[in-house]
């Protein structure tokens, strides 16, 4: 018997499509994981002496699912890469036509049985905001292979899991419709998108006991859909009557936390609705299903700060003449420090004074101190600097 505290999934991102490449695994946070065979049977024709069934026989095999997440800072940037078609430039990301495939694996620790897919594509993945809870992702694979066993893990080494706190409907800020603030103008109650591949599977028979699986994955047109639902009020009138003419607007949105944040836009899309009604005692509500055309969406995502934690001079006893410079050189640590700006000062700038950049010129012959300070939490390190006639 098995339990379901027992199941652990895991991931890595393929450099061969089909091919599991070597290294430790990423830890696959999940809610659900169904990425599962499906087989197709053919139910034979044949005709036997007696009324007995001939049985059937094995058709293609089409391996395919949904993995159900919470969304953190870093979970999903992958799987958004493959839904999109292209990778991360830095910190941003548009759609291409790359495809970006995984292995994703899954083992029942307590009896020892592990499943493997491979070739797995990400075909959709639907982002969920609700009014009150957790963001959630469901994210669907479609792969090309597949494997199980009883005895040896497929996943024989992990990568440390990171603690970054999943986001809720409170990180979610920022939500913009056509450039105007929907808070305060249109309450907006939940909303959700959609990126969709629409991939093809391509069928390659002379391949053996592969051909039962899909032999390729072409990726289709990429469509990216959503609904808002909001409070019926003048702008959201404003944004309904948009179907009229099919004019597009623009739809953005922020969600972050300590941890990190995105910024979501979808540059152009149309909107179409049914026309509102509700009870007595209802608030009125609209919901506007969005589609974007033409114009790719933009993800652009800002990794947390790394706060400063001390800093240090690379000459805190330097002489230098008068009329002449010697340059300061700071050192902010930690060395990915997001703020490593420092400002100067010297004590006594009847000696030696300092410009923005570490520069020390002697003023007159005696003694100064020069301090470089960050701009992030104050830290400081001191040079004393003397100045010879």
């Amino acid at each position: 018997m098995s339990s379901g505290a027992q199941i652990s999934t895991a991931w890595k991102r393929e450099k061969d499509i089909g091919k599991t490449p070597d290294g430790d695994w990423n830890v696959l946070r999940r809610t659900s994981h169904g990425v599962k065979p499906s087989t197709n049977t053919n139910e034979s024709a044949e005709i036997n002496e007696d009324r007995m069934s001939s049985g059937s026989s094995l058709g293609t095999i089409d391996v395919n699912g949904d993995v159900g997440t919470l969304m953190r800072y870093g979970s999903l940037d992958e799987f958004l890469a493959s839904a999109l078609g292209n990778d991360w430039d830095g910190n941003k990301l548009v759609m291409g036509d790359k495809r970006i495939t995984f292995s994703l694996a899954k083992t029942f620790k307590d009896i020892g049985v592990s499943g493997i897919a491979r070739g797995c594509q990400v075909s959709q993945i639907q982002l969920s905001f609700p009014g009150d809870n957790d963001v959630t992702a469901t994210t669907s694979f479609i792969g090309t292979g597949w494997e199980d066993r009883h005895g040896n893990s497929f996943i024989d080494s992990l990568k440390e899991a990171d603690d970054n706190a999943n986001f809720s409907f409170k990180d979610i800020s920022n939500l913009k419709m056509n450039g105007e603030t929907l808070a305060g103008s249109a309450c907006v109650d939940n909303f959700n998108l959609t990126f969709n591949n629409n991939p093809q599977t391509q069928r390659c028979i002379g391949t053996g006991d592969e051909a039962v699986y899909a032999g390729a994955i072409l990726l289709g047109t990429l469509a990216v859909t959503g609904q808002v639902t909001l409070a019926w009020s003048a702008l959201s009138y404003d944004l309904w009557a948009r179907w009229k003419d099919m004019s597009t607007v623009s739809f953005s949105f922020t969600l972050g936390n300590e941890y990190g944040s995105y910024d979501i836009e979808l540059p152009a899309v149309q909107i179409a609705g049914d026309w509102p009604d509700a009870g007595k005692n209802d608030v009125v509500q609209v919901q506007l299903n969005l589609t974007a055309v033409r114009k790719s969406p933009v993800i652009t995502r800002h990794p947390p700060k790394v706060a400063v934690t001390g800093v240090s001079l690379d000459n805190t006893k330097p002489s230098v003449k008068v009329g002449s410079t010697v340059r300061l050189k700071a050192n902010v640590a930690p060395s990915d420090a997001s703020d490593k700006s420092v400002t100067w000062k010297s004590d006594n700038t009847s000696v030696a004074t300092v410009d923005g950049g570490g520069k020390v010129k002697g003023v007159k012959a005696g003694s100064a101190k020069v301090t470089a300070t960050t701009k992030d939490g104050g830290k400081s390190a001191t040079a004393s600097v003397t100045v010879k006639s």
